[in-house]
C-alpha cells in the first residue's frame, strides 16, 4: 500500500507522455493507434465475458462436484475397511501366476513413484541453492525463507516459481527498480534451465529409464 501512490504517479506520467507525443503524430497513424486500442478493448471485453460465463458454469456444476467428492470419500472408506477381505478373495480366486505378476507390477510402480519423488527432491534442493545464491546477490531480504517457498512452488506441478518471480520482476520494473526486476527475470530463467538440465538425468537414474525415454 505504501508504494501505491508511486505506482499511480508512474502510470499518470506514462499516460501524460503518451498523450503529448500522440498529438505530434500524423492523423493516419493516430487513427491506426485508435483502432488498435479499440480492438484491444473489445478483446478485453470478450475475455471478461468468457470468464464470467466460465464462472457461472463452475457454480452450476458445484453441486455435482460436491456429490462426486462425497461419493469418492465414502467409497475409499469402505474399500479401506474391507481391503483385507477383498485381498483374500482375489488370492483365492485368481491363478497364482497372475497374483505373482500383479505383485511384481505393484512393487515396480511403488519403486518408480518413490524414485520420482526422490528425483524431484534432488531437483528442488538444487533450485533452492540457485535461488538462494541469486537472491543473495540481488540483496533481497529474507532470502532463505523466499528460497524455500520458491523451491516448494517449483515442486508443485503447473505452478512453479514463475508465479512469484514474474509478477515481482514486473512490479520492480514498473516502479523503476530495473536492476532487481531484470535480476529476478534472469533468476527465473536460471531455475527453469536448471530443471530442464537436471530432470531427465536425475529421473532416469531414480526410476531406471534411459534419459531419452525420460524426456519423452
Amino acid at each position: 500500500p505504501s508504494r501505491l501512490p508511486d505506482l499511480i504517479d508512474s502510470v499518470n506520467q506514462l499516460s501524460a507522455w503518451f498523450q503529448s507525443n500522440v498529438e505530434t503524430l500524423p492523423p493516419e497513424l493516430i487513427n491506426t493507434i485508435t483502432s488498435g486500442l479499440s480492438s484491444v478493448g473489445a478483446s478485453i471485453i470478450d475475455i471478461v465475458a468468457n470468464f464470467a460465463g466460465a464462472t457461472v458454469s463452475w457454480v452450476s456444476h458445484f453441486p455435482t462436484w460436491i456429490l462426486f467428492v462425497m461419493f469418492t470419500i465414502m467409497t475409499t472408506y469402505f474399500w479401506s475397511v474391507g481391503k483385507h477381505n477383498y485381498r483374500k478373495y482375489f488370492r483365492e480366486s485368481l491363478p497364482k501366476r497372475w497374483i505373482k505378476t500383479a505383485g511384481g507390477l505393484y512393487r515396480s510402480m511403488i519403486g518408480a513413484l518413490i524414485g520420482y519423488f526422490r528425483a524431484q527432491l534432488i531437483i528442488m534442493c538444487a533450485n533452492f541453492l540457485v535461488m538462494l545464491l541469486g537472491l543473495t546477490i540481488l540483496g533481497v531480504d529474507y532470502n532463505i525463507l523466499l528460497s524455500v517457498i520458491l523451491a516448494i512452488l517449483d515442486f508443485l506441478p503447473s505452478i512453479g516459481p514463475g508465479t512469484v518471480l514474474t509478477p515481482w520482476a514486473l512490479y520492480n520494473i514498473i516502479t523503476g527498480n530495473y536492476t532487481l526486476g531484470i535480476g529476478l527475470f534472469l533468476l527465473y530463467l536460471a531455475t527453469m534451465g536448471m530443471r530442464q538440465l537436471l530432470e531427465p538425468r536425475v529421473l532416469s537414474r531414480q526410476i531406471g529409464l534411459h534419459p531419452i525415454l525420460t524426456m519423452a
